[in-house]
């Protein structure tokens, strides 16, 4: 009874109303006791009138009592109402507190280096951080893109930084297309990004002259500047470096200088500080003479998809609880690719929303990926050789394709290479480009008409 009464005490108090006065907290102390008491027999025992209890007193109470509780009461139903409320309010206190949900932010493109969502792949983070602090260290990573390697090189990057190396890092996705139209541009960009990562006064036009060439130039500014200024190694990150491959004279000239370099790390001391790191989203199909190759020696690193254990990994990272089957189902899918399941892990856990229950519901799915499917359409309308190669592909299932034309498919992602031959890489595209192709009649007037 008494814990009734100071539940409603605490319900007034929440709702900023009087509390109650004595004669309506001894009447309701009355009413709620076993005795059953009548209001003569109460106002008798306390020297009250019957009629002021029963008049004045008992109604206010009640009228009280139904806006606090937001329910009907009187004297008859005062007993039960009270208690039900009391029993609800216990209940929901002893109720373990919601846990409060994390926010996400999506993710991006290259992984912040404090990122929960990383997930290493074992060994490839270890074997790199072991490679890159030896002499003479190259390490060459490729992967389609959106796969990871960016995140990747800048966790070496860094691990070579806290090691005390000097690090210089440049994406060649942001070099300006002029740069590869012209050699001796391109390469004092180089030089003078690599000077300003270390600290260095550019000073490009005391080691550049028109009677020793661009090359020449630019392997003494490394040598006879960098190099000697910085008393420690020095780790070279070139990442995207597939940029070049469309400029073939360039790329040349350029890859036979960093072999070039590879080869003096053997014995002059200068250039014994130096360690690269190369990243390629497209397989090499330009020709290049053995010995001018910085593509046959060093450390390969073909980074890989993930597995179920590293999809169920990131699943907990987003605080999903997954089951076997859907994780399969999301490989199928996506083909493991770290993207695509981060997005789809991300969309679930942003909306509640079961994993199995979004991979079965294709406007969810459409939504997911739009914007992506939209991108990978755009690059394959800029050479139609990729359309019909693609094409090809999702009518025959397996085809041998044109090796430019099926390493850039592969370095968009869109299909894998067993041996010779390409397949489709994950269902989410085969069934966007079969069905963007027939609403749209295709490039092919046969795609239609034949069978998937």
């Amino acid at each position: 009874m008494e814990d009734i009464i100071k539940f409603i005490e605490n319900r007034l108090v929440e709702k900023k109303s009087p509390p109650l006065t004595y004669i309506q907290r001894l009447l309701l102390r009355e009413i709620l006791s076993e005795s059953k008491k009548s209001y003569e027999e109460i106002a008798n025992e306390n020297n009250y009138s019957e009629s002021y209890i029963k008049q004045f007193v008992a109604p206010k109470l009640w009228l009280i009592l139904s806006e606090v509780l937001e329910e009907k009461v009187n004297k008859n139903n005062c007993c039960l109402v009270l208690e039900q409320h009391w029993k609800q309010d216990l209940a929901e206190k002893r109720k373990p507190a919601k846990r409060q949900r994390r926010k996400f932010e999506l993710p991006t493109m290259q992984l912040p280096l404090d990122s929960t969502f990383y997930i290493e792949r074992h060994p490839i983070e270890k074997n790199c951080y072991q490679q890159i602090l030896q002499p003479r260290a190259l390490i060459r990573i490729k992967a389609p893109s959106q796969m990871g390697k960016s995140s990747l090189v800048a966790r070496v990057m860094d691990y070579a930084h806290q090691q005390n190396c000097a690090t210089v890092s440049l994406s060649l996705n942001q070099a300006e297309t002029e740069l590869f139209l012209n050699q001796r541009r391109f390469l004092r960009w180089l030089c003078a990004n690599a000077a300003h990562q270390l600290g260095l006064p550019p000073k490009l036009d005391e080691y550049w002259s028109d009677d020793l060439g661009d090359l020449v130039c630019c392997t003494f500014y490394f040598a006879e500047y960098l190099l000697e200024e910085i008393d420690r190694p020095v780790v070279l990150a070139l990442d995207e470096i597939n940029q070049l491959f469309a400029y073939p004279n360039l790329a040349r000239d350029f890859f036979a200088m960093l072999r070039s370099w590879y080869e003096e790390t053997r014995d002059i001391s200068s250039w014994q500080k130096l360690r690269f790191i190369l990243s390629h989203s497209t397989e090499i199909y330009i020709t290049f003479k053995t010995n001018k190759s910085p593509f046959n020696v060093g450390m390969v690193i073909n980074l890989p998809c993930f597995d179920q254990s590293q999809i169920h990994q990131l699943a907990k990272c987003y605080e999903l609880i997954v089951s076997d089957m859907e994780v399969c189902k999301l490989l199928e899918m996506t083909g493991g690719f770290p993207f695509l399941v981060q997005q789809a892990l991300y969309y679930s856990h942003v909306n509640e929303m079961l994993l199995r229950e979004l991979l079965q519901n294709t406007v969810e799915v459409n939504k997911i990926y739009n914007n992506h499917l939209a991108q990978k359409l755009n690059d394959l309308e800029q050479d139609a050789n990729l359309i019909q190669g693609l094409q090809e592909v999702l009518i025959s299932g397996f085809f041998e394709l044109d090796m430019e034309v099926a390493f850039k498919l592969k370095s968009l992602g869109l299909i894998y290479l067993e041996g010779t031959k390409a397949k489709i890489s994950c269902e989410l595209y085969r069934r966007f480009f079969v069905h963007y192709w027939s609403l749209t009649n295709s490039k092919d007037p046969g795609f239609v008409s034949k069978r998937f």
